[in-house]
């Protein structure tokens, strides 16, 4: 299943995305990857201090902390000077990571700076995401 999700800043600097009611079967496991990703930043002194190619990362709530994934991020990505506020990426091999939050309503993303552990403050984005069922052996 591929699932659209928008998010916008409204008027007090607050990131409201758009999640649609999806409810997942809890007798099945699922895996989420990530497809595609855009976003636009704001010009803030915090985003002014991302360098290039620097690495990000988008931590969501969906996936498990673990030993592998301490950070619960979904994907990560470099940011490209040429295109300075507006990134994208879209992803040529999806890894895919169990299904921690069977609500999607509930779900929560960010963008993260890993190495100075600071968020990236975002205008507009736009992910989109695939979920896997996996039967009883583990199969898709």
């Amino acid at each position: 299943m591929i699932i659209n999700i928008y998010g916008s800043t409204n008027k007090d600097s607050v990131l409201i995305i758009q999640l649609p009611n999806v409810y997942f079967d809890r007798r099945y496991s699922y895996k989420v990857g990530l497809r595609h990703i855009h976003l636009e930043l704001i010009q803030t002194d915090r985003n002014k201090t991302i360098h290039d190619l620097e690495l990000l990362s988008l931590d969501t709530n969906l996936v498990d902390r673990s030993a592998a994934n301490q950070t619960q991020s979904l994907f990560h990505f470099e940011h490209l000077p040429s295109r300075k506020m507006i990134q994208f990426s879209k992803v040529a091999t999806v890894v895919y990571y169990t299904l921690h939050l069977y609500d999607l309503e509930n779900a929560t993303f960010e963008i993260t700076r890993p190495f100075t552990s600071h968020t990236v403050d975002i205008e507009n984005i736009f992910l989109q995401l695939e979920i896997l069922k996996i039967d009883a052996y583990g199969r898709i």
